[in-house]
């Protein structure tokens, strides 16, 4: 997450743009990168990479079969115990 904020950040950091860069564009430039650096954007950040790493937790399980048998088997146990709740 920090490597992502860091290029974000160094992308639309004011400094970067080019010497001849007017001033409007560097006030757009300046909004821009405090845009960046806002706390709502840190937490967007933090959630899409929390469930990337939920997603490439599923696919390693489902590409190793015996980590996808132990987990259906935990599945199906789940759904026999909620169905003899129900009953």
């Amino acid at each position: 997450m920090r490597k992502a904020y860091k290029h974000r950040a160094l992308e639309t950091h004011p400094d970067k743009l080019p010497l001849q860069a007017s001033e409007q564009e560097k006030a757009a430039a300046e909004e821009k990168f405090r845009e960046v650096c806002t706390p709502t954007f840190l937490y967007v950040l933090k959630r899409i990479l929390m469930h990337l790493l939920q997603v490439h937790g599923a696919f390693q399980i489902l590409n190793d079969t015996r980590r996808r048998k132990v987990r259906t088997f935990k599945y199906l146990q789940i759904v026999l115990h909620s169905n003899e709740l129900r009953t």
